[in-house]
C-alpha cells in the first residue's frame, strides 16, 4: 500500500514539473526594458497593435491556450470598459523570435507597454493569480507600471 501511494506521488510530481516550466527560458527579456521590446516588435510586420490596446498572444497547437481562456475573458471585459482595443496575434514570423512563450498579454497604454509577461502563474495559470489583470486594475487607478514579466513559470508553451 505504502509504495502503491510513493508511486502516485512521485507519477503526480512528474506530470506537475512537466506542465510547469519557464516563461522565458533563455532569459530573452532580462535584458530589454519595457520601451526595447515594443520597439522590437514594432519593427516586425505582424505587429501592429493601437496606442491603447491589449495584445493577446498565442500560437497554434499550445495546450495552454484553453487554460488562459478566464484570463483573457476577464481581462477583455474590464479592458472594453476602458476603451482599450482588443487584438488576438497567432505568432509567427519574425514576431515569433521576439515573444519567449505563449499564452502570453502585452497591455499598451498611450503608446508605451505598461504590462507583457504572462497571464499567470502555476499549473493552471489560476486567475487568482493574474500578473496582466492586477495591472490593468493599477492601471485604471492611475498606476502604470511598465512591467516585463520574465520569472514565472506556469503553463506555457516556448516558441
Amino acid at each position: 500500500m505504502i509504495s502503491w501511494v510513493l508511486i502516485t506521488i512521485i507519477s503526480f510530481a512528474y506530470l506537475i514539473n512537466q506542465r510547469v516550466v519557464e516563461f522565458d527560458p533563455n532569459r530573452s527579456l532580462l535584458a530589454l526594458s519595457h520601451q526595447e521590446v515594443l520597439a522590437n516588435w514594432q519593427k516586425t510586420p505582424e505587429f501592429n497593435a493601437s496606442e491603447r490596446a491589449i495584445v493577446h498572444f498565442k500560437q497554434e497547437g499550445c495546450h495552454c491556450n484553453t487554460v488562459s481562456e478566464r484570463h483573457i475573458n476577464a481581462i477583455n471585459k474590464q479592458a472594453l470598459s476602458d476603451n482599450f482595443a482588443i487584438e488576438q496575434l497567432t505568432l509567427k514570423g519574425q514576431l515569433q523570435a521576439l515573444v519567449p512563450s505563449t499564452p502570453a498579454v502585452a497591455i499598451i497604454d498611450k503608446g508605451q507597454l505598461v504590462y507583457f509577461g504572462p497571464y499567470g502563474e502555476g499549473i493552471a495559470c489560476s486567475q487568482t493569480n493574474g500578473f496582466a489583470q492586477t495591472v490593468l486594475s493599477n492601471l485604471q487607478k492611475g498606476y502604470a507600471a511598465n512591467l516585463v514579466v520574465s520569472d514565472a513559470r506556469g503553463c506555457y508553451c516556448h516558441t
